[in-house]
């Protein structure tokens, strides 16, 4: 009797142990991927050149508050 309580306590602790090691890893690999998400979208802006109504040609953009700018005269994209 004493030895199946052993048994499965041991085994409860395993369990728990996997569980909670996975849940960290599994966290720490999603907050990685929204970080690099995040960071790319910030450092690596890299947009082409986009066509301007009012300049009639494509114009370099600048981004001001999350919306694209055209970088001559101010347009939103």
């Amino acid at each position: 009797m004493l030895e199946n309580i052993i048994i499965v306590v041991v085994a409860l602790m395993f369990l728990s142990a996997s569980f909670l090691i996975g849940l960290f890893v599994g966290i720490g690999s999603a907050l990685d991927i929204v970080d690099a998400d995040h960071q790319c979208d910030i450092d690596g802006v890299d947009y082409d050149d986009l066509y301007c109504f009012q300049c009639e040609m494509e114009m370099s953009v600048k981004e001001i508050e999350g919306q694209l700018h055209c970088g001559n005269c101010g347009l939103r994209h």
